[in-house]
C-alpha cells in the first residue's frame, strides 16, 4: 500500500509546485504515473471510476495532481470492478424480489424501500421499486 501522507509533499512551502509529480490519491511521487486525462487515463475511464468509487471529483482545470500512480490505478480498477459486481448482484436480487412481489414479506420490504427517506438509487434507476 502507498505510504501515508507524504510529509515533505505537503510542507507549507512550494506545495502546489510539487503536485505536478504526485499521485492524486496517495501523494507519492513514482516513476510510472497514469495521467488521468491522458489517452490511457481516458480509455480506462479513471475520472469516472474516481467519482463512482470515492468522494473525489477530478477536473482537468483544478489545481490538484492530474495523475495517479500505477499502484493506486490498480486499486481503483479493483474497487470499481468490485463495485460493478456488487451492483449487478444487487440488481439481480431486486429483480428476483420484484417477480415475487405478491408475497407479503417481499411487498413489505419493497414498500419500505420505496417509502424510505434514503431510497435505493440503484432500484430507482432500474425501476425495481
Amino acid at each position: 500500500m502507498c505510504a501515508s501522507v507524504n510529509e515533505t509533499l505537503f510542507a507549507m512551502d512550494n506545495t502546489i509546485d510539487k503536485w505536478d509529480n504526485a499521485c492524486r490519491l496517495c501523494s507519492e511521487e513514482k516513476n510510472e504515473m497514469l495521467p488521468i486525462f491522458g489517452d490511457e487515463g481516458l480509455q480506462r475511464r479513471v475520472a469516472q471510476k474516481l467519482r463512482a468509487c470515492l468522494p473525489v471529483l477530478v477536473y482537468n482545470t483544478d489545481p490538484l495532481p492530474k495523475q495517479i500512480c500505477q499502484f493506486c490505478a490498480a486499486r481503483l480498477d479493483d474497487a470499481y470492478e468490485f463495485r460493478e459486481y456488487c451492483l449487478n448482484v444487487y440488481r439481480n436480487m431486486h429483480a428476483m424480489l420484484f417477480k415475487y412481489r405478491q408475497l407479503e414479506s417481499v411487498q413489505i420490504f419493497l414498500d419500505a424501500m420505496k417509502n424510505s427517506p434514503d431510497p435505493c438509487q440503484v432500484c430507482r434507476s432500474y425501476n425495481l421499486l
